[in-house]
């Protein structure tokens, strides 16, 4: 889908001459996009559209959930194309400030970034959600990130003009709680993964992509919020495994509860106590969390094997 939203874009931008790739595929450091020319007065009736903008948002929601890796390289490659995607929003309203006048009333900025505000308060809210990693990966004074702001700033300035505060405020509101929703659904799915992964290189992959996650500042330990957050989605997902246990077998007892199931969480991945988690106990803790309610002695047996050739 990103590549698919990708290649419209580029299609629309080289109407403009801009033949260049939107995403180059080796972005080297200092790449930019700010040469490419902004769409003349009389071009942007015809070029910007909403459906435009909802192109850019899926390709910005996408690489949302690649910059976090534990690899430099694909790190560094996957905020280079971010920052791309944010020179291509930032040209697309720049485009339409200096195609209308303020004195002709916006209609065209407002009608794409009006109405229920939904488009530019999900731009904010997805770049606060990367204000962490963004600054981890030395890009939290890169010109374009600055510019990007700009430009959001704009709109939003504009939008209040026209009597839309009250509604940018509700879906600022809405936009926040919406990214969070995300991450925490995207998270779930990770242990899940996880949890269906039986394979040494298919465990270590699953383990390491969802370590990545928690470990927003990329200094390969989790600790604090990113450890607090990453025992409380452990502790939901064995919660959940308890209770689906529970109903299927007819016995409620069978229900673990809640510091039984935290006190069995922190005994795996953090049996010193020391609030703060390596990569190593991640590869061996949360694979045993996951696993630890299962049925059938075929799963038991995978697990035991497993366990066995990592206990070193």
């Amino acid at each position: 889908q990103i590549r698919a939203d990708c290649g419209s874009l580029e299609a629309s931008l080289r109407t403009f001459g801009q033949a260049e790739p939107v995403f180059p595929a080796m972005a080297m450091p200092g790449t930019r996009s700010a040469g490419r020319r902004i769409p003349r007065k009389t071009e942007y009736k015809s070029a910007w559209s909403g459906e435009q903008v909802d192109s850019f948002l899926r390709v910005i929601d996408g690489l949302r959930k690649s910059v976090n890796t534990r690899s430099s390289v694909r790190k560094r490659r996957a905020v280079l194309q971010l920052m791309e995607a944010l020179s291509e929003v930032r040209n697309f309203i720049r485009g339409l400030l200096e195609g209308e006048t303020g004195g002709s009333g916006r209609p065209v900025l407002t009608k794409i970034f009006g109405g229920d505000c939904y488009r530019i308060a999900h731009l904010q809210a997805v770049m606060d959600s990367l204000a962490e990693v963004l600054e981890s990966s030395g890009f939290s004074e890169d010109a374009r990130l600055e510019e990007f702001n700009k430009a959001i700033a704009g709109v939003s300035d504009i939008l209040r003009e026209a009597g839309l505060g009250a509604r940018l405020k509700e879906a600022l509101e809405n936009a926040k709680e919406g990214v969070e929703r995300d991450v925490d659904e995207w998270r779930r799915q990770l242990i899940e993964k996880v949890d269906k992964c039986d394979g040494d290189d298919e465990v270590c992959k699953a383990v390491e992509e969802l370590f990545s996650e928690y470990d927003a500042d990329g200094n390969g330990m989790i600790a604090g919020e990113e450890y607090d957050d990453l025992v409380a989605d452990l502790c939901d997902h064995v919660r959940a495994e308890s209770k689906a246990r529970s109903i299927r077998l007819k016995m409620p007892t069978l229900q673990s509860s809640d510091e039984h199931i935290k006190a069995l969480v922190l005994s795996f991945i953090d049996p010193a106590s020391e609030r703060k988690i390596s990569s190593e106990q991640a590869l061996i803790g949360i694979k045993k969390i996951v696993d630890d309610i299962e049925d059938g002695p075929q799963q038991a047996r995978k697990n035991q094997l497993w366990f066995q050739a990592h206990a070193a």
